[in-house]
């Protein structure tokens, strides 16, 4: 909840995107990282869209130094097919959905890392199911680790304007470690 009145913030909004024109109208080039952002910044500030350059998000390539097997030990994991979310622990994630694969499908183990508003559920939900386990917070380097001995990614966004002009990395990183992707419909994939 803020403590700034609406009619302030709409203000303030206003003034921004005013701003922002103005800056965009006078760019001689503007790099978009998606062809959905680059529809997004021609239709909100009425820029020519021969302006606008899309440039993709890079990745640098993976190096795991450790084998499967040492990873498994290292994180205190079975030897087991899994599935990997990591990321902000969030509605806009689809969190309540990959809580009720938790709960609905035994047969399947996960692999949860993060933070955010269903930590606590996690970390009460990895003493309760067998197939679930949460890491919390990681560095990046511990994370692809993971990343590296899981079968698959699961990244569910709700399409919402945010979702739909980014691509977050972390597919890429699955793809570039061979992992199946699942994901929801982005407009941008």
């Amino acid at each position: 909840h803020s403590f700034i009145p609406k009619g302030l913030l709409r203000l303030y909004h206003s003034f921004l995107v005013k701003t922002e024109r103005k800056l965009m109208i006078k760019s001689d080039i503007i790099i978009s990282q998606t062809e959905a952002l680059k529809k997004e910044v021609v239709k909100l500030y009425s820029v020519n869209q021969k302006k606008v350059i899309v440039g993709y998000n890079g990745i640098p390539e993976i190096k795991i130094n450790l084998k499967k097997e040492s990873i498994l030990k290292k994180h205190q994991l079975p030897n087991d097919k899994f599935i990997i979310y990591g990321g902000d622990l969030s509605d806009n994630n689809g969190l309540p959905y990959i809580i009720k694969l938790i709960e609905t499908q035994p047969n399947y183990s996960f692999i949860i890392a993060g933070k955010g508003k269903y930590t606590k559920t996690l970390e009460e939900y990895s003493k309760k199911f067998k197939n679930l386990f949460f890491f919390g917070v990681l560095q990046k380097s511990e994370y692809l680790e993971l990343l590296s001995v899981s079968d698959t990614l699961l990244i569910l966004r709700k399409s919402d304007l945010t979702n739909n002009v980014y691509l977050p990395l972390k597919i890429l990183d699955a793809l570039l470690l061979n992992k199946k992707v699942i994901t929801t419909n982005l407009s941008i994939m």
